[in-house]
């Protein structure tokens, strides 16, 4: 028997010293790996380069540059160079006998990463400066597990009696390191904004940011979704509502491939009064509820949108630098760089828009008295527009009764309507009259759909214009 238990210990000694040693020979590599993948998820703008690396058999200490896209723009703030200092530590068991390659950790102050003259007006607006603690660590399928805690941070503003309370934040995240798919979830236990002028005090408890990566671009869109959520709000406001106030909610927004070249937009949100006093300033709602959903859109026509948008930022900030120091050459070229972009919206809308599939689902319940409901459910009929600028708003705008087919019902409270919108209450009222919409129990009734350009409301085609001119009238 205890030549058994010998036997294990020896074979465990012996595959974790042979473990330990390649890892060792390798440890450099797999930090630049995980410098690779960070630079590769940032797509541009600060990256990250390993400057050093002094190791031994049991671990190492590793100084990587964070160099800005522009070196200037960042001398602004951070120190040139910033260079942070990682304890590397080897496997094949980590802390906590997690399986794993290689740890790393930071501990720092954020006040150190900055210029001086920087640090210095920092540290008076948040006078016990913000710790940052990094604990990442690589397990044995390349896929990274971080932990990113912070101090408690505190930024007051005497001149303006404000003051901004973070209880530690934590960001934690696991991704694969070759494909970045992953999730991340940044919270904190409180969120508190004091403004000590007013007397007023927002407070946001357990606040949370989740995000999914499913598929990760370098270039093109990023699929995946990002939620968030608050365990409750408090508001204690002056004015025309005095008191506290008590609400929660959350919401997600998600981009998924729907097939090779089409995608699918999701959009939610919830929302709640918690008191009384609450469901008073808003408007008399105690619930909103919103669920938004548009399938079969062009993937290729995301990318080009989210392109021409990531050029007109650029063209923004070269527009802005320009009339900070007066190039008038530099100000004409960006405005001319802004009109060129303004003409690529046509290609952006043939190539994003698929008539006859790209679809808008739409539900949104509001919850006060009564319940009110609003549903849509509209395809896209449009056709390709031509590459001349006029052209395409000519036949954008003639052909706009009929860009979309499909149906819609909408049930509302008329005190509620009263209240969001007068206007509207003016219209269902004169629909309603005249035969176009119903009205019982305090509750306006509207249903009918859309077919060629037309409106159909009880069986009665009417084209937008006519509808308009009976409900005036």
């Amino acid at each position: 028997m205890k030549r058994w238990i010998i036997g294990v210990l020896l074979i465990a000694g012996g595959l974790f010293v042979g473990g330990r040693s390649f890892i060792s020979r390798h440890g450099e590599a797999y930090v630049k790996e995980v410098l690779d993948a960070y630079n590769r998820a940032r797509r541009g703008g600060v990256r990250l380069e390993l400057v050093s690396y002094e190791g031994g058999w049991n671990g190492a200490e590793a100084k990587v540059r964070v160099r800005g896209e522009r070196d200037g723009a960042q001398a602004a703030v951070w120190r040139t160079p910033l260079i942070l200092k990682f304890r590397v530590d080897y496997g094949p068991l980590l802390a906590g006998w997690h399986p794993g390659l290689i740890r790393l950790r930071n501990e720092s102050r954020l006040s150190h990463w900055m210029r001086p003259d920087i640090a210095r007006s920092f540290l008076r607006r948040v006078p016990g400066d913000i710790t940052c603690r990094y604990d990442g660590r690589m397990d044995w399928w390349h896929t990274m597990h971080e932990t990113i805690r912070l101090s408690r941070i505190d930024v007051n503003d005497p001149k303006r009696g404000e003051r901004f309370i973070v209880e530690p934040p934590e960001i934690r995240d696991d991704f694969a390191l070759a494909s970045l798919r992953g999730r991340a979830e940044l919270s904190a236990r409180e969120i508190t904004l004091l403004d000590t002028e007013k007397g007023e005090r927002l407070e946001v408890l357990t606040p949370r940011l989740r995000a999914v990566i499913d598929e990760f671009n370098a270039t093109g869109p990023i699929f995946g979704s990002l939620a968030f959520s608050v365990g409750e709000v408090r508001a204690l406001l002056k004015g025309k509502h005095p008191g506290t106030l008590r609400f929660d909610g959350g919401g997600e927004v998600s981009l998924r491939r729907q097939s090779p070249k089409l995608a699918t937009l999701e959009l939610a949100f919830r929302g709640r009064a918690l008191d009384p006093r609450a469901c008073m300033a808003w408007d008399g709602l105690s619930s909103v509820r919103l669920q938004l959903r548009v399938s079969a859109l062009g993937i290729s026509g995301i990318e080009k949108l989210a392109a021409m948008q990531k050029e007109r930022l650029a063209v923004q900030q070269e527009l802005t630098r320009a009339l900070g120091i007066r190039d008038d050459v530099a100000m004409q070229r960006a405005i001319l760089a802004l009109q060129a972009l303004d003409d690529r919206w046509i290609d952006v809308y043939n190539t994003l828009l698929i008539s006859g599939k790209t679809r808008l689902q739409l539900d949104e319940v509001l919850k006060g008295e009564k319940e009110s409901r609003l549903h849509l459910d509209l395809t896209f009929t449009g056709g390709t527009l031509p590459s001349d600028p006029f052209r395409a708003m000519v036949d954008l705008t003639t052909g706009m009764d009929r860009l979309a087919a499909g149906n819609f019902d909408l049930r509302i409270d008329a005190k509620l309507l009263a209240r969001l919108s007068p206007e509207g209450k003016l219209i269902l009222d004169s629909m309603a009259r005249k035969g176009l919409a119903t009205l019982k129990e305090g509750v306006y009734h509207l249903k009918g759909s859309i077919e060629k350009g037309k409106i159909v409301i009880n069986g009665t085609r009417y084209a937008p214009q006519e509808l308009i001119m009976m409900i005036l009238i």
